[in-house]
């Protein structure tokens, strides 16, 4: 809901056009949690409908052919909106929520390494 608001805010102040900024949060997102999939060490099946590689591939073709077709700020947006958007937001979830973002079993186990980090 808050990379919707902050989508459909931008684009009523600045005049953009499009969801890129929705896409680009979101595999920000998937990142961080595939992250942290990968910091459990576990080789059990998630439960994903997606594999994360592909989606994190195409959200930077795409990243890449909107730096060449439109201008600079363009594409400092779209990296702003994985770094300061999806990744802070599954942060946040993560810790703030009670619930888990990622689906290893093992997510306790990363969850409680991450937070006695902090």
């Amino acid at each position: 809901r808050a990379v919707t608001f902050f989508q459909i805010s931008l684009c009523l102040v600045v005049q953009c056009v499009g969801i890129s900024i929705i896409w680009c949060a979101m595999a920000g997102w998937i990142a961080m949690d595939n992250n942290m999939v990968s910091l459990s060490n576990s080789r059990a099946t998630t439960n994903r409908n997606y594999h994360p590689t592909v989606v994190i591939f195409l959200d930077g073709m795409a990243i890449l052919y909107y730096a060449i077709v439109e201008e600079p700020i363009t594409t400092v947006a779209h990296i702003l909106a994985i770094v300061a958007l999806g990744i802070p937001l599954h942060a946040m979830t993560d810790r703030f929520s009670g619930m888990q973002c990622t689906n290893g079993p093992d997510s306790n186990l990363v969850q409680s390494a991450l937070l006695s980090t902090t």
